[in-house]
């Protein structure tokens, strides 16, 4: 919160930058620990949860959008922020062949 800037939100991407480094590693431990298997699901569910969190604020903070979509002779499926999945199914059938389209929008602040 700390590095947080409403005039300048790319300032918090070094710490958003280290928070997601630190789940993905906690992850790899928690996957590669002797944990019941309930407690590992559970923590791994959660870390999975705050991983697309930090992704997500890291995309917002440097002002960048992913929209990649898949399709198939009987399935388009989208993902990213600009998806709208109540018009696309979301499955791809294995084997089956797809296209991939990928739309990436960079409205970060240019630098000096």
């Amino acid at each position: 919160m700390k590095a947080y800037d409403a005039t300048d939100p790319a300032k918090s991407a070094p710490a958003l930058a280290k928070g997601l480094a630190e789940t993905r590693k906690l992850i790899e431990e928690v996957s590669a620990s002797k944990l019941n298997e309930g407690t590992k699901y559970n923590m791994l569910h959660e870390l999975h949860v705050k991983q697309v969190q930090f992704n997500d604020a890291l995309g917002q903070a440097l002002g960048v959008q992913v929209l990649a979509t898949a399709q198939g002779s009987r399935s388009e499926v989208r993902s990213g922020p600009m998806s709208d999945a109540s018009t696309t199914s979301q499955t791809v059938i294995a084997g089956e062949s797809v296209s991939v389209n990928v739309h990436l929008a960079d409205q970060g602040v240019a630098g000096d």
